[in-house]
């Protein structure tokens, strides 16, 4: 009976010290959590740590800023390149450290370099696609929906040369630009046509080249002028139609090149803008004359350069980004995503002025820096 009683005794302490174990263990799992996930008001934050991208811009595009990647985002988070989703899990497998990053994203592509690097990756969602190695520096990456992806480096005897590739990593095109000055680039979605915006300035007739090469016929292509306009960025719409965003205005193109509409900036100072998406260009300026001092205003329109909405903001807007319909807007220390007809559909307030964001497709979550962290809000 003793022998009985001290084996039920000791089974007790058994069961007593893993519990106690087990308790031990949750509490650290806990306390982990915790570090990591803090709520504030009724939103989620989710710390993934130290960002390191860069102020450079060219253009209206900031290197290393977050794309858009699907129903992820890419974004370069200490160093390293990485695509998350809203719940914060890494997809990416391989590490790709960059220290001065140009990334770009169209659907679930994104073509991720080191801008004076020699090496171009694609991206499908979390995996690697292809990498390659280029001959010159890079100075810009671009890709279309279905991953075919263009390349431009700086190369011995020319201001620029742009190599096409397949998402296999097969090189089906090269352009040389020797004579102008390369400012950007896109692919068509047909997977056909490579446009390009060059800057003329030397021969005292100041202005842009637009260039639209056909990847299939070398010999073929189209080309025409804008005096007075340095195009800074370009983008290819769906149905073969085109949007430059300019020093002067950002004009809208059909297919054929003809000019459908274009906006001024006359009198009005331009702070930033996103016209990477089919769906709408969102333009950022100085307040109204009369507003506040420090005021601006966000822009809405549509492919065709009609207004689909607008909102006025009391402080300065540092960075707009568009994913799917709606736009991540940092003014100060605030994340306000704005549906496409100028109506905020969620705000977010950080400690920190917010550098640069993005939202999640669905507008509910968005990817913020500020701080020197890079934190989901949800």
């Amino acid at each position: 009976m003793a022998k009985k009683i001290n084996k039920k005794v000791k089974d007790i302490a058994l069961t007593v010290v893993l519990g106690l174990v087990m308790l031990f263990f949750i509490m650290i799992a806990v306390f982990q959590i915790y570090e990591s996930v803090s709520i504030n008001d009724d939103s989620e934050r989710i710390v993934l740590g130290m960002n390191n991208t860069t102020d450079s811009a060219f253009g209206a595009t900031i290197k290393g800023s977050p794309v858009a990647v699907g129903d992820y985002v890419g974004i370069v988070s200490g160093g390293n390149f990485t695509v998350v989703d809203r719940g914060a899990n890494i997809l990416t497998e391989a590490n790709f450290m960059l220290s001065d990053p140009i990334l770009h994203a169209r659907g679930k592509y994104v073509v991720a370099a080191d801008y004076k690097g020699r090496t171009a990756r694609l991206y499908n969602g979390g995996e690697i696609e292809c990498e390659v190695e280029c001959e010159g520096r890079i100075i810009s990456v671009v890709t279309n929906a279905n991953g075919f992806f263009a390349v431009a480096t700086e190369e011995t005897g020319y201001n620029a040369v742009i190599n096409v590739y397949h998402k296999n990593g097969e090189g089906i095109y090269r352009y040389r630009i020797s004579d102008n000055t390369f400012i950007d680039m896109d692919i068509s979605a047909n997977n056909r046509k490579l446009i390009i915006i060059e800057a003329n300035v030397k021969s005292g007739v100041y202005g842009s080249n637009v260039v639209l090469a056909e990847f299939n016929r070398e010999d073929v292509k189209s080309e025409f002028f804008v005096e007075s306009n340095i195009y800074v960025g370009v983008h290819f719409n769906k149905n073969g139609s085109f949007v430059c965003l300019g020093n002067k205005s950002i004009d809208f193109y059909r297919s054929d090149c003809a000019l459908a509409g274009s906006i001024s900036f006359e009198n009005r100072v331009l702070k930033t803008a996103d016209i990477t998406t089919d769906d709408m260009v969102a333009l950022a300026f100085d307040g109204a004359e009369g507003a506040p001092v420090g005021s601006s205003v966000l822009e809405i329109y549509d492919k065709n350069g009609e207004m689909r909405g607008s909102i006025a903001f009391e402080d300065e807007i540092e960075h707009i980004s568009v994913n799917g319909g709606y736009i991540g807007v940092a003014h100060s220390d605030v994340l306000d995503i704005v549906k496409s007809n100028g109506k905020i559909k969620k705000s977010f307030e950080l400690a920190s002025p917010i550098k640069f964001a993005m939202p999640f497709p669905a507008g509910n979550a968005a990817m913020i820096f500020a701080g020197g962290n890079t934190t989901i809000v949800r």
